[in-house]
């Protein structure tokens, strides 16, 4: 358990460094650029996340579950092999992807159709195999347990990079798009480099190829994971899609900022997911139950109570926080509740997927995922129609119970465990570590 707490407060830590740098980051852009502008670049943006989530193919996430297993039976050099060849499926994949992409905007003029030039787009193109291969490096680091080095250049690097071209730009009057774009490519392509020097310690031993058994069973948990991130990602995304699709990009670049604010609160899920998941994986092949349940529970309450913090905290002063990106951004007030509301929600719950992922029941998560997207797909066409950018944040808002809380009821038959924070157990184990914590102190 102090292992875990330690690797999620490194995590929870730098990624929370990371919350003024993006706000910085974002802010800088909103008063630079149009509406229009902000609204088209959220949808780069959207690309960028959807490579970031399916680029790795879900090597990233079941890195977490093969590699500390190849290390403690002993098989260094296969670990070592196993990642050696995802990144190279990894960047020659994605890379082929986007090369297919520009050629395809060029043979079919999409660029003079959309307004954009030739340049902006191949800017956008070529950040999307870096911000595939960070994902999958970071996910490694920490399989590694190399928790500070798996995060900072992603965390810290990137968006000052980013902020230092875009107002080297700004300062000899060039507010082009190609720059907002350009900047981020470099800046992710930084990291990228700064992940592999700074993976040479450890990579640089002997390799030894997997068996075949491994293979298959890698790539089976990989493909799974990956549709089902995709999936998820897209339920994600997809309401963005379809306000700059329904109502306009300005609308887009308002929802871009709402779900920025209001995303904040999955901060602390995402951090207890990255730190929990190896000792999930770990716990369950050692058929440890009791430790299994006490690291769900522990991990679910470390990503509720900041999502709650965060939401009680945009209740009275969400509106102030929008207008510091300008004052056309306090319209998106009711959205940002929303998703804030819906980050806590998923905070509460989630962290059964990581359960699901670590011990082999991965189709459970898929299915749910899918189930989430279908919600999405139709509530929220009808909702944006009715109430703007705020249907769109309720109809994820919707999804996310159906999906997270949905999920908690199958953890009793499944796999013998009581959802970490909407149980009896979890709220009574919860509070009796919160108590000898604090007499320990």
């Amino acid at each position: 358990m102090q292992g875990f707490l330690f690797s999620a407060g490194w995590i929870v830590g730098l990624r929370l460094a990371n919350v003024p740098l993006q706000f910085a980051l974002f802010t800088l852009i909103a008063w630079h650029y149009s509406l229009a502008d902000v609204g088209i670049y959220a949808l780069f943006n959207a690309a960028w996340f959807f490579s970031r989530q399916l680029g790795p193919m879900g090597l990233e996430q079941s890195s977490l579950r093969f590699i500390p297993a190849l290390v403690a039976e002993g098989r260094g050099a296969q670990a070592r092999s196993l990642e050696h060849r995802a990144r190279q499926l990894v960047f020659l994949t994605i890379g082929s992807l986007s090369l297919m992409a520009g050629l395809i905007i060029y043979l079919l003029d999409i660029a003079d159709l959309s307004g954009l030039t030739g340049w902006q787009f191949a800017a956008g193109l070529a950040a999307l195999p870096g911000y595939a291969l960070v994902a999958l490096m970071a996910g490694q680091f920490r399989a590694r347990g190399k928790i500070r080095a798996g995060q900072w250049p992603d965390s810290i690097l990137v968006p000052i990079v980013a902020m230092v071209i875009i107002q080297a730009a700004l300062s000899t009057g060039q507010t082009s798009l190609f720059w907002l774009l350009g900047a981020h490519a470099v800046a992710i392509w930084c990291a990228v480099g700064f992940y592999w020097l700074l993976s040479i310690g450890h990579l640089s031993g002997c390799q030894a190829p997997l068996t075949a058994a491994d293979v298959r069973e890698i790539r089976a948990a990989s493909l799974t994971i990956a549709l089902g991130s995709g999936i998820n990602v897209l339920s994600s995304r997809l309401p963005l899609i379809f306000v700059s699709a329904i109502i306009g990009t300005p609308a887009a670049a308002l929802y871009e900022a709402a779900q920025r604010i209001g995303a904040l609160g999955t901060l602390g899920t995402w951090a207890a997911g990255a730190a929990v998941s190896p000792m999930l994986s770990d716990a369950h092949a050692r058929k440890q139950q009791d430790r299994l349940q006490d690291l769900l529970i522990a991990a679910s309450w470390t990503a509720l109570l900041p999502a709650l913090i965060i939401l009680l905290g945009l209740l009275p002063w969400g509106g102030i926080v929008l207008g510091l990106f300008g004052p056309q951004y306090a319209a998106a007030h009711s959205a940002l509740l929303a998703l804030a509301a819906m980050a806590a929600i998923n905070a509460s719950a989630s962290l059964t997927s990581n359960a699901f992922n670590m011990t082999g029941h991965e189709k459970i998560v898929l299915q749910f995922n899918f189930a989430q997207l279908v919600i999405i797909f139709v509530l929220a066409p009808l909702l944006i129609h009715f109430l703007g950018i705020t249907g769109a944040a309720l109809a994820i808002m919707i999804g996310v119970v159906v999906r997270d809380i949905g999920m908690g009821f199958l953890l009793p038959a499944k796999l013998g465990l009581s959802p970490g924070v909407w149980s009896l157990l979890g709220v009574r184990r919860a509070f009796r570590f919160a108590k000898a914590k604090i007499a320990a102190s």
